[in-house]
């Protein structure tokens, strides 16, 4: 991660993994990336008794640009990649996500 968003307090979007900036960070253009992987030994989303056979692992890469105005204007757009989730999925999938702040 670089630009003024490193120093602010981030928070993560639980779906896409997502950081974004909790608190008004400086003003200018900041780059945020990142991957992760994770062993799954049970879902509550994919239940087991209800025929789903969740993957025994999940990766996420994930970049994004946060642009934080030098007033109270704010917007951040990432995308994602998810490895498939469960046993038959045959791809992976690809999702955007956009956060707006405008104080006043």
């Amino acid at each position: 991660m670089s630009g003024p968003a490193a120093q602010a307090l981030l928070l993560r979007d639980n779906p896409t993994g997502q950081l974004y900036p909790g608190i008004k960070a400086g003003p200018g253009l900041s780059i945020l990336a990142g991957a992760d992987w994770a062993r799954v030994h049970d879902s509550d989303w994919l239940p087991g008794d209800q025929g789903f056979e969740a993957e025994a692992t999940r990766l996420r890469a994930r970049a994004g640009l946060h642009w934080q105005a030098g007033g109270n204007t704010a917007l951040f757009y990432g995308l994602t990649w998810l490895s498939p989730e469960f046993v038959g999925q045959d791809e992976g999938q690809l999702v955007g996500s956009v956060t707006l702040r405008v104080l006043f």
